[in-house]
């Protein structure tokens, strides 16, 4: 049986990230505003039969949010992230139960590992379709994992209905998940059991019906758009070894080329926190926790490491699908310390363990509350500032103002201007961030146009950049 602190960590998890998470709705940056803005239009789509419009990312994860028939839809959506990274940590418990390692202290550590682990919580706690996508693609491996030792096709079923759900959530997931349903179809051909095959395919394809089918898009549906994603397209070998790119995201520039930034997802602290120490407890212990279809984990890991190492862009969020698949080789290490030492002293680690990774993703969590009341800030302000017969234009703020529902006119600056600015208009635009990454580019084409035809007076600023000038 778990420790007895086990429950006072967790009691004591619960009330940090209440306060860590207090006045945060999971809302910061434009993909968030994107997901809830869709699941808005899915909600109305269903009342009156208004249009959903088009959507960059397939619609599974707003539609489960619209499909929530009381209020507070933002944050119905931030529950399931959270739901998602919960069934990530219980997939990696019974996954590595189901291969024979039991221990007391198997579960503390990766909710310690995993749910602490600073991006991954960050994700969890904002309206994002990762969390909950990598919690169904792990639970399907879990299922069907169970399911193969216990010799019951039904949870084989569940499986692949679980993975066919992460992969039309998120398509890039397919590459994770593609290995491991083949091994399946290969075990099912091999025992000569052909009728389940046809099961499978079908559940893995149900879950694509609603982008097909219920939900078409003007610009028709995002698997298509998948398929010809500019990061596709530009998609090069040459990649792996570069680490600044101009594409439609402007001119960037990362501290490491791409193959050496993947390498992060396992030495990375904004991964880990000190949780990379099970690395040298794994080598130490040499306590390598596999499973019998490891070599498809490991398939599936290496082509989505070839995906994002040949694009032309990084980000860490592209990175979390990884994180339990080395949480399940991490995780071997701390459970050879624990039992190692003492019982008081394995205590006592954890303890310390578990406060060191609250503490660490609380800190580096900080980031986006302090964006997230920004953007609150900036959304209650602007009506204050700007008259109906005013303009703003904007970049990079626009998806926040609709999402937010803020009575302000308002145009973007990506492309060229639709209408003319004229004296009296606003312009909410980040300098700072914006000067280097989109030079010779329409967002900065357009401020220096501005400018050259006006003068654009601080009406007020925010941090990191962000200011409101009046057109003079």
């Amino acid at each position: 049986r778990p420790p007895r602190s086990t429950h006072c960590i967790s009691s004591a998890a619960s009330d940090v990230y209440k306060r860590q998470v207090s006045g945060f709705d999971g809302l910061y940056g434009q993909d968030s505003y994107a997901y809830l803005d869709q699941a808005r239009k899915i909600q109305a789509w269903m009342q009156d039969g208004s249009p959903t419009g088009q959507f960059f990312w397939t619609r599974n994860y707003p539609l489960l949010g619209a499909l929530w028939p009381f209020g507070g839809l933002q944050y119905w959506m931030q529950f399931l992230s959270i739901v998602g990274i919960s069934l990530s940590v219980a997939s990696i418990i019974g996954c590595t139960q189901n291969n024979g390692k039991r221990s007391v202290w198997l579960g503390p550590i990766v909710m310690i590992l995993l749910g602490l682990s600073p991006f991954f919580l960050r994700n969890a706690l904002s309206i994002m379709s990762d969390s909950l996508s990598i919690g169904l693609l792990m639970g399907g491996i879990w299922a069907g994992d169970s399911a193969w030792k216990r010799k019951r096709m039904s949870g084989v079923l569940l499986g692949a209905f679980l993975l066919g759900a992460a992969v039309w959530m998120r398509n890039p997931l397919l590459l994770l998940a593609f290995p491991i349903f083949s091994y399946w179809v290969f075990r099912c051909i091999k025992a000569k059991q052909f009728l389940p095959i046809l099961g499978m395919l079908a559940l893995f394809f149900v879950t694509a019906l609603p982008e097909l089918l219920i939900l078409p898009s003007k610009g028709g549906n995002a698997y298509l758009a998948s398929v010809k994603h500019s990061y596709l397209q530009d998609w090069s070998f040459l990649n792996f070894f570069k680490r600044e790119f101009i594409d439609t995201e402007g001119h960037q520039r990362y501290k490491l080329p791409n193959l050496l930034a993947l390498t992060g997802a396992i030495w990375h602290l904004g991964y880990w926190g000190i949780g990379v120490l099970g690395i040298g407890l794994h080598a130490l212990g040499r306590k390598v926790i596999t499973t019998k279809v490891s070599w498809t984990l490991i398939a599936g890991v290496v082509l989505y490491v070839l995906l994002l190492a040949g694009i032309p862009f990084q980000n860490n969020r592209f990175l979390l699908p990884l994180l339990p698949f080395v949480a399940l080789w991490l995780v071997g290490g701390w459970i050879w310390l624990m039992e190692k030492v003492q019982r008081k002293f394995a205590i006592l680690l954890i303890t310390a363990f578990f406060l060191t990774n609250l503490l660490f993703a609380g800190y580096i969590n900080l980031k986006i509350v302090t964006r997230s009341q920004m953007e609150v800030e900036i959304a209650t302000e602007l009506p204050l500032r700007i008259t109906s017969d005013e303009t703003l234009f904007e970049f990079g703020m626009g998806i926040m103002l609709d999402a937010r529902e803020v009575a302000v006119q308002h145009h973007t600056m990506y492309d060229s201007l639709q209408i003319a600015p004229k004296k009296g208009d606003w312009v909410l635009f980040n300098l700072k961030m914006n000067r280097e990454v989109w030079k010779g580019k329409w967002p900065m084409r357009n401020w220096e146009s501005i400018n050259a035809e006006f003068e654009a007076q601080i009406s007020q600023e925010w941090e990191g950049g962000w200011t409101l000038y009046e057109l003079q």
